[in-house]
């Protein structure tokens, strides 16, 4: 209740009208009371020395005082007061309300020892009467020797009780009590409405400076209120807005870098300047098999288990100018990592900055480049060293014997058309692979387009003592083919199936429907392939091993190792997919799919 601030203005301006009333009224009331005392001891003043004067002549004669006592209830009812006569030893001899003998001695009463003391001075005294009981104020003058003024011969002494002064101070009182609540209840109404119209618009701002706070960037102030507050209104509105558009500014950058941070291939990881980690993003969790807040607070080396990437971190940290460069090795990832320091722009630590790029499938392509050219270089030297052999030697025999010369020439023809073969598959695998190569693609009836296969290989087949048949389900929808590419896979596959099944053997062609359009398969009985070695037939001159050549390698003695290559990029050119299933010494099936047509 009393934290809100037009409350508080409110009490203040109360209490501050309640405390200037209540001391005014205490400086009133109390000069008041001392005006009243002041003029009734003026008045009793008066009275003492006409009571000084009556009793002079008694004093002067001496002897005993026994008119004195007459003479002090006589002035008493004049006067309405208490009348005292005292000698000047202190012994009374006259009063008005009391019998003189049974009074104590008066000597030591204050105003009584003044004037003793001072004849020319007016005692004066305020007590409660210890013969009467009552709260009296004294007046006492000295009744002084005509001869010597200077020489008391008595005191007078005139009492009048309290009561009156008492009576008016409390009248007075009770007049500033109800003029202080007349004036303080107004005053507080007052206090309440400036309060309000002070506090109320500073309670509004506040809470929408609350509103703005807890995100609504929205919020602003409608107080149309002039002067200072009118002012802080326009100036919070003024801020809210640049904040809006700056908080605004940030959040959009923030989110940008949060997208860019999490959609990224590359692993990031930021550390604290002790090497713990701070955060990682998706790609750099996935590369060490964690969730993405798993390893916050552990250090680097827990999450990687990598030595040089820790040290290479440590080092960074240790000099920020200088950025460290690593491969490494971790799980079945190569990555190559960039380690940086960044530093703080407060001034305070630096924070590890690690960048982990996956670059395994850079270092199979190398292998694989590698690879090929130490493959295409062996392709090429095998006929090569043929043609330049049997060119030598036909140099020689070209005059002595003619035939040996014909069957010379006939095979270096042969060993150029097997270089040509390889040179066409190449060219046609680089255009398949590049995407280069343009497809005819039209509606193809698959059941005429494995008897034109077969027919092609049909005598070959029939040479080798296998023999080929050919399912196809009646009713099997069009497909959405080159005609030309796929009788070119078919006649890989045909090739190879023939070119590893032993005499005797059977070779099956086979379509029907599936889910994904049409599945056409190559099955054979022949050698089959060992496990381990299926899932790499599609690569580009693989071989099982050197002794002998696997399925894949195309036509020709020994074939060229691009015929699954080249079938592989084929079919999925198609939108197609494109598989084997082999047993060792049972026999070897590929199978791919084609879309519908339409």
């Amino acid at each position: 209740m009393f934290s809100r601030t037009s409350t508080r203005i409110a009490l203040s301006y109360a209490l501050l009208v309640l405390i200037t009333a209540g001391v005014l009224a205490l400086l009133l009331g109390g000069e008041f009371e001392r005006n009243e005392e002041d003029a009734l001891r003026a008045r009793l003043t008066d009275q003492t020395r006409a009571l000084a004067y009556a009793a002079g002549p008694i004093f002067e004669r001496g002897g005993p005082l026994t008119e004195a006592n007459p003479l002090a209830h006589d002035l008493a009812a004049t006067f309405g007061t208490r009348a005292t006569l005292i000698k000047p030893d202190g012994v009374v001899v006259g009063d008005s309300e009391q019998d003189p003998a049974v009074m104590e001695n008066h000597a030591t009463r204050p105003e009584v020892a003044d004037v003793l003391a001072h004849p020319d001075h007016v005692g004066s005294s305020s007590r409660l009467s210890a013969t009467v009981h009552r709260n009296l104020l004294y007046v006492a003058v000295a009744v002084t020797d005509p001869a010597d003024p200077s020489r008391a011969i008595g005191v007078a002494r005139v009492a009048y009780p309290l009561t009156s002064v008492e009576e008016a101070r409390n009248s007075l009182w009770q007049s500033l009590l109800l003029t202080v609540l007349l004036v303080s209840i107004p005053a507080a109404l007052l206090g309440v409405l400036l309060a309000r119209s002070i506090g109320k618009p500073l309670t509004v701002l506040g809470d929408v400076a609350q509103r703005f706070g807890r995100g609504d960037l929205s919020a602003r102030s409608q107080t149309t209120q002039g002067g200072e507050i009118g002012v802080l209104s326009r100036e919070f509105n003024a801020m809210a807005d640049r904040l809006s558009t700056t908080i605004r500014h940030r959040t959009a950058e923030r989110n940008e870098m949060v997208a860019v941070f999490a959609h990224m291939h590359d692993g990031i990881i930021t550390t604290d300047g002790e090497g713990r980690v701070q955060s990682t993003n998706p790609a750099a969790a996935l590369l060490f098999d964690a969730t993405q807040d798993q390893p916050v607070g552990h250090s680097l080396i827990e999450l990687t288990h990598s030595h040089e990437l820790h040290n290479a971190l440590r080092s960074a940290l240790a000099d920020p100018d200088q950025r460290q460069r690593l491969e490494i090795r971790t799980g079945k990832y190569d990555l190559a990592a960039v380690v940086t320091a960044v530093p703080s722009y407060d001034g305070g630590s630096v924070t590890g900055l690690v960048v982990l790029q996956d670059i395994t499938e850079l270092h199979r392509l190398e292998r694989v480049r590698r690879d090929f050219i130490a493959n295409i270089s062996h392709e090429l030297r095998t006929p090569l060293a043929s043609m330049k052999l049997l060119a030598e030697t036909l140099h020689s025999a070209i005059h002595d014997d003619p035939d040996a010369a014909e069957e010379f020439l006939s095979r270096i023809n042969v060993e150029l058309d097997d270089l040509t073969q390889l040179v066409r598959e190449l060219l046609e695998l680089s255009r398949v692979e590049s995407g280069q190569a343009q497809l005819d693609r039209k509606p193809v009836e698959v059941g005429q387009l494995l008897e034109r296969t077969v027919s092609r290989l049909r005598a070959q087949a029939e040479r080798a003592g296998l023999t080929i048949t050919v399912y196809c389900n009646d009713g099997l929808p069009l497909v959405f083919a080159d005609s030309e590419r796929i009788e070119q896979v078919l006649v890989n596959l045909l090739h190879n199936a023939i070119k590893f099944t032993d005499p005797g053997g059977q070779v099956t062609l086979k379509a029907e429907s599936c889910d994904t359009g049409v599945l056409i398969s190559a099955a054979d009985n022949g050698i089959g392939i060992p496990p381990e070695e299926v899932p790499r037939i599609f690569e580009r001159f693989y071989k099982v091993d050197k002794s002998r050549t696997v399925m894949g390698q195309g036509q020709g003695e020994g074939g060229s190792g691009l015929g699954l290559a080249i079938a592989k990029h084929v079919v999925q050119a198609h939108g197609g997919q494109i598989w084997a299933e082999s047993e060792l010494g049972k026999g070897t099936t590929i199978y791919f799919t084609l879309p519908l047509s339409g």
